[in-house]
């Protein structure tokens, strides 16, 4: 039963933005428009996708999807779970804000703050319901959401946010709206896998952002990136923004269906008692323990992670072929046919497109922390047998 319960949560740890689609005539793709239907075959395989993938036809050395630590096959991360499972069960149903609470919940809401070095946190079922929350909260305020280009669907609520996204016009906009003292709110994704956000944030330097709350999915971020995979939100708090709420999942680098947000209390205690938090279910609490649980194989994790990183930069000259966020396993292709090339060399990507998403389908590669010396060796020999053009 319990081998069951286990593929259970790893097809779920895959659900969010894990998307691989590799085909051999891809010309559609270099001639994209918003007009154009997606249609791509997706290739199955009946595993989870690690640092290899199993499908019907051959295996394939995989450098994609989110699982950037790659705890999701780790068996004594499997064995923290189910012995979690055993305790707090599958699943809870019932309202964080009823009479009788689980006293997990509240551990994990302390350790995340602590650790991230926000004044409060909030864990939810998942990372998009986290960011729609937010966004809820601030729109019964009065506030005016604007968007940096691209940012994640999360954040967005469409029947009631500003359509601009060009950065001047955000800028002059949000310039007259905080002479007028109009509440506004910036939203954004801390990794923008272009190199423009994390950690700098030079693309925020033309706001007011004294005057502005912004508020930054750091999904990618979360695990990942800053001091001992703290995430984004040491680098955004010195931004000096007038209000910083950042939310997201857990369930890429931490490998668990859980979302969070960091905030002030105060904004913590209002999102707390919304009808929307009281009336959702919470994250699995056998989830929450986990997480708590798991810090040790978190931090061997990222080590290796960050060893892969560094070892994959060291064989290629990553510029001419990526656009990238320092220190992020996400490696955006300048030219999508690249990722054609590796298929012939036995080797995938990343490759999917939001629906609402008129641009070109995101094309990354990604590092995670179970590849292994030969596995990077042999990605970085196929890259360099790519013939570049113009």
């Amino acid at each position: 039963m319990f081998k069951i319960i286990l593929r259970f949560y790893s097809i779920i740890a895959t659900c969010r933005g894990a998307a691989f689609y590799p085909t051999r005539n891809l010309d559609w793709i270099y001639n994209f428009s918003p007009s154009y239907s997606l249609r791509v075959e997706p290739t199955h395989t009946s595993d989870f996708p690690g640092r290899t993938i199993e499908t019907k036809s051959q295996p394939w050395l995989y450098f994609g999807g989110t699982a950037y630590l790659g705890v999701q096959t780790e068996s004594s991360f499997q064995e923290i779970l189910i012995s979690n499972i055993r305790r707090y069960g599958t699943s809870y149903g019932a309202s964080r804000n009823s009479n009788v609470r689980i006293s997990i919940y509240e551990d994990a809401e302390k350790y995340l703050a602590d650790w991230f070095g926000a004044e409060d946190s909030l864990t939810l079922s998942s990372g998009y319901l986290a960011g729609q929350l937010v966004c809820q909260s601030l729109l019964e305020e009065g506030c005016k959401l604007f968007h940096l280009p691209n940012t994640h669907p999360a954040l967005h609520v469409e029947s009631r946010e500003s359509k601009i996204s060009n950065i001047q016009d955000l800028t002059t906009i949000l310039n007259s709206r905080m002479q007028k003292s109009e509440s506004s709110v910036l939203l954004l994704d801390s990794i923008d896998f272009h190199g423009n956000h994390y950690p700098d944030y030079d693309i925020l330097h033309s706001f007011p952002l004294e005057k502005l709350i912004l508020v930054v999915d750091d999904s990618h971020g979360f695990g990942v990136v800053g001091k001992d995979g703290k995430g984004s939100f040491e680098a955004l708090s010195n931004l000096g923004a007038k209000e910083l709420i950042v939310c997201g999942s857990l369930n890429k680098a931490f490998g668990l269906q859980v979302g969070a947000i960091l905030a002030t209390k105060k904004r913590i205690t209002q999102i707390r008692h919304t009808p929307q938090f009281t009336g959702a279910s919470p994250a699995s609490p056998a989830n929450i323990a986990t997480f708590l649980e798991a810090k040790n194989l978190y931090r061997e994790r990222l080590d290796s992670l960050r060893q892969n990183i560094e070892l994959f930069k060291s064989l290629i000259e990553v510029d001419p072929f990526f656009e990238y966020n320092s220190g992020h396993p996400a490696f955006s292709l300048k030219n999508p046919k690249l990722a054609d090339h590796l298929e012939t060399e036995n080797i995938l990507i990343t490759r999917f497109q939001y629906p609402t998403q008129a641009t070109s389908p995101l094309t990354r590669l990604i590092i995670n922390a179970t590849h292994r010396q030969e596995d990077i060796e042999k990605l970085s020999e196929a890259i360099h047998s790519f013939p570049q053009t113009g």
